[in-house]
């Protein structure tokens, strides 16, 4: 990685009051630091970075000051430097935290590279980037999918937000995974792929996005992005982001040969299912076909995740290891920090290696959703969502479960879908805005009699007895939330409707807890 003038700027800004100097050029090579002394020639050196803490030492013929650094009591501006640093008066001192952020950008470098070699996921090397660009990233492709992005920050945007508040979009569904206008995402791809560099462009809501190219070829693009939500992207940033935009296309080249060299087995075509270019149960077929593949007439989805915090990638790698020795007919895909396991059967699954599945996942601290059983009619893409679902709902209605079933978490696939989508208020009965409100002000709620009269399907004698009262004083309560709400509970789709509400409302507080 070459240290540019703009990340010195940079580095040094963390600990020093600095300003660009005249001869600020954020692009130029820097690979160390001295003091400008009179035995200084003035032909070499043009990559080192001259620090001085005299102006006149700066203008002294031979001394190429669009690579000095100036240390000032205060920033002088128009001063004849790269960088003018003020608050600090010792050159040596200035010379070695050059160096020291020389270095730190490059230990940056060689750690992002290391966890490359170490076969690092996407997601792992994006929340690696994360720590120094201190904003939220994500990669993604000119099909509007998000391939990658930092979970350890959330974005406000629509552009983005969309495809990552919902698992259906990173598994792959193929859902566009902007909000923007069509026309304004294809312009952020033309004037991306024309440039290879994009700073400070403004998405539709006014966000500013730092982009590069990862790779760009004639049927498509990947672009890695900087979202400026808690700082401005700076010209280090931007240096950053070219070299990390390079270790991403080099990255994505190989993971690309990988599948088109193993184009030829069942392995790409499960890569295909998880990354939605493989939805249709019949084209799936026609594809095995084509291979010479034979499966069995049976499939179910497996969903491995931490029961606490996110998998590692070499910790995914090392549970596709061992679930060799416990389901011996599972074939793995590594997807969004967890694992996804198709397995092909007859018949009902074998308890024995079921159970040692269970075992395996209570003893390494993991969990599982599993879609239903089903045929090879049925799109495997249906399935990976269904185990995808299972386990995001089933974690927080089920949370002593290991193994969460699709089965008992479908009745939720609505209010899940309600949420997901971040509305779920707007699909509520408005007597329960009207209930809430008069609780907050009266002494005698009624809230927790019309949850009560819900959880026993209207029987208001076992309401009563519940609620430890009469039954004309429930009789009381009901008329008085009738007539404040001007609803029938009598009439069986108002009460539907309420209770609906009411099982949607919980289900929203309990996941936003």
């Amino acid at each position: 990685m070459i240290v540019t003038m703009a990340m010195v700027l940079d580095g040094l800004s963390k600990r020093f009051e600095c300003a660009k100097g005249t001869y600020y050029m954020p692009g130029c090579p820097v690979v160390g630091a001295r003091l400008i002394s009179d035995c200084l020639p003035g032909s070499e050196g043009r990559d080192l970075c001259n620090v001085s803490c005299d102006p006149v030492e700066a203008r002294r013929p031979g001394v190429l000051s669009e690579s000095v650094v100036l240390g000032f009591p205060t920033c002088e501006q128009g001063a004849p430097c790269a960088i003018a640093v003020s608050g600090i008066s010792n050159p040596a001192q200035l010379c070695n935290e050059v160096a020291r952020v020389i270095n730190a950008y490059t230990i940056w470098a060689n750690d992002l590279l290391e966890l490359d070699v170490h076969g690092a996921g996407l997601e792992e090397m994006v929340d690696y980037a994360h720590g120094l660009f201190e904003n939220p990233m994500t990669i993604i492709d000119h099909n509007y999918r998000v391939i990658a992005y930092s979970r350890t920050d959330c974005m406000d945007d629509c552009l983005w937000v969309a495809a990552t508040e919902g698992e259906d979009v990173l598994g792959g569904s193929g859902v566009p995974a902007t909000c923007i206008e069509e026309a304004g995402f294809l312009g952020y791809l033309e004037e991306l792929r024309a440039r290879g560099v994009l700073h400070d462009f403004k998405t539709a809501i006014g966000t500013m996005v730092t982009a590069c190219l990862a790779r760009s070829e004639d049927d498509g693009l990947v672009a890695v992005n900087v979202i400026s939500k808690n700082r401005p992207v700076t010209d280090g940033d931007l240096e950053c982001l070219r070299y990390f935009g390079k270790i991403i296309g080099s990255k994505m080249r190989a993971i690309e040969f990988t599948w088109q060299d193993s184009s030829n087995c069942y392995d790409a075509l499960l890569h295909d299912v998880v990354r939605g270019n493989l939805v249709n149960a019949d084209d799936f077929r026609a594809r095995l076909g084509e291979k010479w593949i034979n499966v069995l007439p049976n499939f179910t989805v497996l969903v491995i995740a931490s029961q606490t915090g996110l998998l590692q990638y070499h910790q995914l790698c090392r549970i596709e290891d061992d679930l060799i020795g416990v389901l011996p007919d599972a074939r793995c895909v590594i997807h969004a920090r967890t694992l996804i396991c198709f397995i092909n059967h007859i018949g009902r699954l074998d308890r024995s290696e079921w159970a040692a599945f269970e075992l395996y996942l209570e003893q390494g601290g993991f969990v599982a959703g599993a879609s239903d059983s089903r045929g090879d009619d049925c799109s495997l893409h249906d399935l990976v969502r269904q185990a995808q679902i299972a386990l995001r709902v089933g974690r927080r209605q089920y949370p002593e479960r290991i193994v969460l079933d699709y089965d008992d978490c479908r009745r939720y696939y609505l209010f899940d879908l309600c949420v997901q989508r971040g509305d779920w208020r707007r699909y509520l009965h408005p007597c329960l805005e009207i209930l809430e409100e008069h609780d907050r002000c009266s002494h005698a709620p009624l809230m927790p009699t019309l949850e009560c009269l819900v959880a026993n399907y209207g029987n208001k004698t076992t309401t009563a007895e519940d609620l430890d009262i009469k039954r004309n004083t429930l009789q009381y309560r009901v008329e008085r939330i009738e007539q404040l709400c001007c609803i029938d509970l009598s009439d069986a789709a108002v009460f539907d409707h309420v209770a609906t509400s009411v099982a949607l409302r919980d289900f929203a507080r309990g996941t936003e807890c």
